[in-house]
């Protein structure tokens, strides 16, 4: 008999994966406006904003 509540962890990376992706582009999205420093300028993370719809994407077929 097959557990119903089995989780998927592969989804579950990809879902921290997708988290991670929004933390970084936050991160480095208006690092040099806030800080005034030039460091992070060309570190800029823009992949990040899709980080969201992947998370919700991934969120909403687990739900389902």
């Amino acid at each position: 008999m097959q557990n119903p509540k089995k989780r998927l962890i592969e989804l579950d990376a990809l879902r921290g994966l997708a988290a991670s992706m929004v933390v970084i582009f936050h991160y480095t999205f208006q690092f040099d406006k806030v800080f005034q420093s030039d460091l992070m300028k060309s570190i800029e993370f823009d992949v990040g904003k899709y980080g969201v719809q992947l998370f919700f994407i991934i969120s909403g077929f687990v739900i389902l």
